[in-house]
């Protein structure tokens, strides 16, 4: 009878554990997301395919370092499904028009949301107003 027991509680641990595990491996997972990518259009493709941005990297609550790293250039392709906007307003406030490529220029400042987990096709390309005080 204890052998009973004991084999019964020794198969629940190991249930229980094989579920733990994977639970932990899929939260991880889902913890894991891509940032929109910020930054200026440095070109413009004629055809409308891709749009490249010089991008500064910056890590969030991390000390500044004494010389500020090099910006780099990124290079997304467009696709019919991305959306291009403008933006404006204050957080909690801000509206979105609808835009379109022609309405892209070089100098103008953009956040690039990649679709999915491909990192060089953008889903959404918003075009930030920022205004001006006077």
């Amino acid at each position: 009878m204890s052998y009973c027991r004991l084999f019964t509680a020794v198969g629940l641990l190991v249930v229980l554990s094989g579920f733990t595990s994977t639970a932990d491996a899929d939260a991880g997972a889902a913890k894991k997301k891509t940032h929109p990518a910020r930054g200026l259009v440095v070109d413009v493709a004629t055809d409308g395919s891709s749009i490249t941005i010089k991008v500064h990297p910056h890590k969030r609550n991390a000390p500044a370092p004494a010389t500020p790293p090099a910006a780099v250039e990124k290079k997304f392709r467009l696709d019919k499904e991305t959306k291009i906007v403008f933006v404006s307003g204050k957080k909690g406030e801000r509206e979105f028009k609808p835009a379109t490529f022609a309405d892209v220029h070089k100098g103008e400042h953009v956040v690039v949301v990649f679709r999915g987990s491909q990192s060089d096709l953008a889903d959404r390309v918003a075009f930030v107003k920022h205004n001006k005080k006077q």
